[in-house]
C-alpha cells in the first residue's frame, strides 16, 4: 500500500513531525533517514520552503530526535521540528 514511498497505513499510526531545514540538505537528510531502516517515512511538503514531513512509528521518536540533533551539530545549521 505504498504510493511513491508514502505509506498510508504508517501515516495513520505514526507521530507526525514537520521539519524545516536548509533547502540544500533535503536530499541528504532523506538519504540519511533512509539508511536507518524503518526509522521514519519522509515526505517533502514544500521543497522551496524546505519543509518535510516525517512519519515516525511509535517508539522511534527519541532516535529520530537524536539523529536530527547530530545533523544540526555536524552541519552547523538550523533544523526546526514542529511536533
Amino acid at each position: 500500500m505504498s504510493n511513491y514511498g508514502y505509506n498510508l497505513f504508517m501515516h495513520k499510526t505514526s507521530t507526525i513531525w514537520h521539519v524545516y531545514l536548509p533547502r540544500d540538505k533535503i536530499a541528504l537528510f532523506q538519504w540519511i533517514l533512509g539508511e536507518y531502516n524503518g526509522l521514519a517515512q519522509f515526505h517533502t511538503l514544500d521543497r522551496f520552503k524546505a519543509v518535510v514531513e516525517l512519519m515516525i512509528p511509535p517508539g522511534n521518536e527519541p532516535e529520530v530526535a537524536r539523529v536530527i540533533q547530530a545533523l544540526k551539530e555536524e552541519w552547523q545549521c538550523e533544523i526546526n521540528i514542529i511536533k
